[in-house]
Order: C-alpha cells, then sequence, then structure tokens
C-alpha cells in the first residue's frame, strides 16, 4: 500500500492518463519512475525531468523491462500503455498480441515481489446496450476490448499465481487536460474555436463520462486501500449522457449557436452504468459534475489555443 516511501512505477506516462497522474503523484511528494514509448517525450512529462526518473523504452522488450524493473524494485506498479482503440494501423491481432505481450513482460520480472498492480482496463470490454457492472456479461464489441479483457484475465491469473495484489480500474470515458484531440470532447471544442461545422457521427451514442482529477484520485485510491485478492472496479459516475447533449453543454458553455449535422451512423456504444464497488471498496465517486468539468476543459483548451496561436 501507498506510504511516504513508495516507490511508484508509471506505464504509459507520456498518454492522457498517465500525464495527470504522474503529476499528481510530484504533488503529493513522489518521484515515480516513468516509462514512455518513442522519441518524444510529452512537454509536461519534461517539466518534471527533475522530479521524476524517466526512461523511454519498447515495453516489447523484455530484457530492458526486466532490467529497469529488477534495478528499481517498485512497490505500486501502474500499468496505463496500451493501444489505442482507433488505431487503424493496427489488426486485430496486433491489439491482443501487443497488449498481452506488454503485460508478460511487466510481469515476469516481478514474481516473488511484493509490489501491488493497478491496471487500467476499459469499458469496451463488457457487452454495450445495457446497465453495466462489475457482474455484466464479458461480450467486447471491438478487438480492442477483447485484448483488454483477455489482457485483465491474464493479469489476474498471473497476479494470482504469483501472489501479487492487483486491482484494474476500469475505466469509462475519463476526459480532460491533455486527451487526444481526435477524441469526442476537444474535437468538439476544437471545432468551435475554428468556427468549422459541427458533424457528429450519432446523436445518441451514449457514454459515461468522468472529469480526470476524479479518475487519477481513484488510482491514488487503489494505491492506498487494502485488499486481499484480485478485483476490477468500474470507474464512472453512474450517469451516462448522448452525444447530442454534450455538444449543447459544450455550445451552452462557450456562448454559441451552431448547426448540428447527425450522420446517424450505427454504433454499439450506448449504455447505464453503476459504481457500487467504486463506492464500497474505494469509498471513491465522482466530485466534479459533468457540466463543472466541461466548463474548466473548455477554459484549459481556449488558454490552450490562445497560447499557441
Amino acid at each position: 500500500m501507498l506510504n511516504k516511501n513508495s516507490k511508484i512505477m508509471i506505464t504509459g506516462a507520456n498518454g492522457f492518463i498517465g500525464i495527470n497522474l504522474t503529476k499528481k503523484f510530484v504533488e503529493l511528494g513522489f518521484s515515480p519512475l516513468v516509462l514512455v514509448r518513442g522519441k518524444t517525450i510529452h512537454n509536461e512529462i519534461l517539466k518534471l525531468k527533475n522530479k521524476v526518473s524517466i526512461y523511454v523504452v519498447d515495453l516489447s522488450h523484455a530484457q530492458k523491462i526486466k532490467k529497469i524493473i529488477n534495478s528499481f524494485k517498485p512497490d505500486i506498479l501502474i500499468h496505463l500503455a496500451s493501444t489505442n482503440m482507433n488505431d487503424k494501423t493496427l489488426t486485430d491481432k496486433d491489439h491482443i498480441n501487443i497488449n498481452i505481450n506488454i503485460l508478460l513482460n511487466l510481469l515476469d520480472p516481478l514474481k516473488g515481489s511484493k509490489t501491488r498492480i493497478i491496471y487500467s482496463g476499459s469499458v469496451a470490454k463488457y457487452e454495450q446496450k445495457k446497465l453495466i457492472t462489475e457482474n455484466t456479461q464479458i461480450i467486447p464489441p471491438n478487438s480492442y476490448g477483447l485484448s483488454k479483457f483477455l489482457v485483465s484475465e491474464l493479469a489476474k491469473k498471473i497476479s494470482n499465481l504469483y501472489n501479487l495484489e492487483l486491482i484494474e480500474l476500469v475505466l469509462f470515458s475519463p476526459f480532460g487536460p491533455y486527451e487526444r484531440e481526435q477524441r469526442f470532447i476537444p474535437y468538439i471544442v476544437n471545432k468551435l474555436i475554428q468556427k468549422d461545422e459541427l458533424v457528429i457521427q450519432n446523436f445518441y451514442e451514449k457514454r459515461d463520462y468522468v472529469y480526470i482529477s476524479d479518475v487519477v484520485n481513484a488510482f491514488i485510491l487503489a494505491c492506498r486501500k487494502k485488499i486481499k485478492q484480485s478485483i476490477s472496479i468500474n470507474i464512472c459516475s453512474g450517469k451516462s449522457i448522448n452525444n447530442l447533449k454534450i455538444v449543447k453543454t459544450i455550445l451552452s458553455q462557450m456562448g454559441l449557436k451552431k448547426k448540428l449535422t447527425n450522420l446517424n451512423k450505427k454504433s454499439e456504444i450506448n449504455y447505464n452504468s453503476k459504481n457500487v464497488l467504486a463506492k464500497k471498496i474505494l469509498n471513491w465517486e465522482p466530485k466534479v459534475s459533468f457540466k463543472d468539468g466541461i466548463e474548466m476543459y473548455i477554459d484549459f483548451l481556449l488558454k490552450k489555443d490562445k497560447f499557441y496561436g
């Protein structure tokens, strides 16, 4: 469990969740070791270079990962790295092979340790178009969801075999600073900033959105809470919202009116949700309402747009 001397390792630190989580750990007085992929390190991570240990490494390289883990000996490993759901360069087989290979490379060196593993799962593993709880039937709608489910199950099996503590935080739709511009909310705000036409794939596609500060808080609590066995916990608000309402909320916050075009494309994404275990085990529930989160995020994006011209 987390204490002031805990050694924390974070994979996928260059990503949306990773950036925000790394910044929070530094704010709390920790000096995590972060793993990033590729030659480009995000500016927000570079700003922390005197307070974190940054390793640029391909997680598919087993020996390099083993060397880092054996040297650092993490008390807590937060595994965020994954393929991207909408990466069209990856085949179904790629999603599965890459995500499973990464997991095995991380867990193998931890055998015999007392490391706690916190894994970021995805709502994409569940059957859609229904009320989603931790007991919802696993019927992934796509290969990404299948890969996340397989990794989740494999992580639980190996963790039990190696006597490691594992918490899977199943993320629904986090939003906020540093998420990829292709995601729905930043896409809409950027289109409005650029005064472009708003074309929506499906007005009534519905998701459960959670502001990033609340998601980060869930990870911190997962580091602190005592658990006895591997467990999956849904990190959601319990209040799903459709695309049309999201756009109208953004327009209202920005004081704009805009004609909307609905392509009415078929979508599997349409669910309601419950966060019973998050409340019971982590004592967690969102503190930021969707409306307040949108207001803060729009303010962030507008300042960013002004700064970068």
